[in-house]
């Protein structure tokens, strides 16, 4: 990003926050300069990326409660935009809690078209109530790109955004499982991708910015309504560990145990001021194992 002023960054996930600033201080000032330059982009609003399939309510309460409250108090940042990249599906519940916790936009990349076909990469998802969140999932497969395969995925996107009627299109880069950043190649390939399409602004913007320029879309007159889905964003890696009913129940029994404990904690501090002991170190626990991949 020294070398490139023009390159964003986006990341979400609040305890990889507290960990760079516990163990690395010098680089968290530098995030924190970044952030400040509009140039980092906080996305999320949760402790890590939580499993919203088969979830617990209170889990993913817990999630954004802890996390925007770190957010703001140690990064000056108040996301609006959630970010769900791996979660292996999402419960028709989980647009609910998005807008409870001031979420008014929803990127994510499973259930890919494969299991939920759906080629527009902008809709909306309604929810129980007569709130709905815009949601974007990508032309590409998934998030990550491979040491050599960001022209390739360019020219998919760019194939695909000419079947829509999105004027702007979010492309997501970084190396390898999961996805890291960009390498000087990615930067590198993008640069050459840009000259050889004049036709295209090519940008290098953040969820938020991308956000943003969609809903302007939808001010325009005779804007494209997008479509409409509800219910759940399901059917993705059946059979994976964070679905398997022997693995979910043991993490789910903890879970109401802590719920348990909070009730009692209540109680006690109620009726013996200054006696109940802090649940938040519990707490932190049972939401860093609630990343999809830990389960």
């Amino acid at each position: 990003m020294d070398e490139r002023p023009e390159l964003t960054f986006m990341r979400g996930e609040a305890v990889i926050y507290r960990h760079i600033q516990r163990y690395a201080p010098d680089v968290f000032r530098r995030i924190r300069e970044k952030i400040d330059a509009g140039h980092w982009d906080v996305v999320g609003g949760t402790w890590v990326q939580p499993d919203s399939n088969l979830p617990s309510t209170e889990t993913l309460c817990r999630n954004f409660e802890i996390s925007l409250d770190y957010f703001k108090r140690e990064l000056g940042a108040r996301p609006t935009v959630a970010w769900q990249a791996d979660s292996f599906g999402h419960s028709a519940g989980w647009p609910n809690i998005l807008r409870s916790f001031g979420m008014d936009g929803f990127a994510f990349t499973r259930p890919q078209r494969a299991q939920f076909p759906m080629e527009s990469p902008v809709f909306w998802w309604n929810c129980d109530h007569a709130e709905r969140v815009l949601c974007y999932r990508q032309h590409g497969m998934w998030y990550c790109t491979e040491r050599d395969n960001v022209p390739a995925l360019l020219d998919e996107t760019l194939a695909a955004a000419t079947k829509q009627p999105w004027r702007n299109v979010g492309v997501l880069i970084g190396l390898g499982n999961h996805g890291g950043g960009p390498t000087r190649r990615h930067l590198d390939d993008v640069e050459k991708w840009r000259a050889a399409h004049p036709e295209v602004e090519v940008r290098y913007s953040t969820l938020h910015g991308l956000f943003r320029t969609l809903q302007d879309e939808l001010k325009k007159p005779a804007s494209v309504i997008p479509t409409a889905v509800k219910g759940e964003f399901g059917y993705c890696l059946r059979g994976c560990y964070s679905s398997v009913q022997k693995f979910k129940s043991l993490y789910r029994h903890t879970e109401h145990a802590l719920v348990a404990a909070g009730n009692l904690q209540s109680l006690v501090g109620a009726t013996k001021p200054g006696e109940a002991q802090p649940l938040d170190e519990a707490w932190e626990s049972v939401l860093f194992n609630s990343f999809t991949i830990i389960l």
